[in-house]
């Protein structure tokens, strides 16, 4: 057969150039040398959280953050001599969820009055429906229609499963308001699509 290798090169997995990349040194990954079990794993299983509860039929989250960096020049001096990084301002979640019967992207996140899941006996939440069959705790008939309503803070909380049950990897999201909203209907699917921007004040 005939060898189409570029001369002077190695594939990927055998390269010295690959065996210790700034990925594998940042994470603390050692040499894969010839153990393909040193290999790094992606990210892939995601669990998302609102006020303690698993928020579901999310097709995408994502978290961006952003500063403002100041280049420094002097007189007599030709160019940049030094950037100096600003102070953060928080960040925003970019939020997209299919929509379900009963339950907006509003219901899903928990946005009742207080911020937190109610019983549906508590007479904390009047707007329960005492004849329902589903959980004891329910936020789908609560009146938040809009971003005004919001009163009370969230805190998401984002969880990614670690690979070989090495535990989980939790990132809290803290202080964290409601920017934005809209919500997509087609003719050409079933589903109603809702997006959403969260603001929040800091990351843990």
């Amino acid at each position: 057969m005939a060898d189409y290798t570029v001369k002077g090169t190695q594939n990927a997995y055998s390269s010295d150039a690959n065996k210790n990349l700034n990925s594998y040194r940042a994470s603390g990954i050692p040499n894969i040398n010839t153990d393909g079990k040193k290999l790094a794993v992606t990210s892939t299983n995601v669990s998302v959280y609102s006020n303690g509860a698993r928020v579901g039929f999310i097709q995408s989250f994502a978290p961006t953050e952003q500063r403002t960096i100041t280049p420094i020049h002097e007189l007599g001096s030709e160019g940049v001599i030094q950037m100096a990084a600003g102070n953060t301002t928080g960040g925003t979640i970019a939020i997209t969820r299919f929509a379900v019967y009963n339950s907006s992207l509003f219901n899903a996140l928990g946005l009742t009055r207080t911020g937190n899941f109610v019983p549906t006996n508590s007479s904390d939440f009047v707007y329960a429906s005492t004849g329902s069959k589903d959980s004891t705790y329910q936020t789908y008939t609560n009146p938040f229609k809009c971003l005004k309503d919001q009163r009370v803070p969230l805190e998401i909380k984002c969880e990614t499963q670690m690979p070989n049950d090495d535990g989980i990897m939790t990132e809290t999201y803290i202080d964290c308001w409601l920017q934005s909203y809209s919500r997509t209907v087609t003719s050409q699917t079933i589903t109603i699509s809702q997006q959403a921007t969260v603001s929040y004040a800091d990351l843990i």
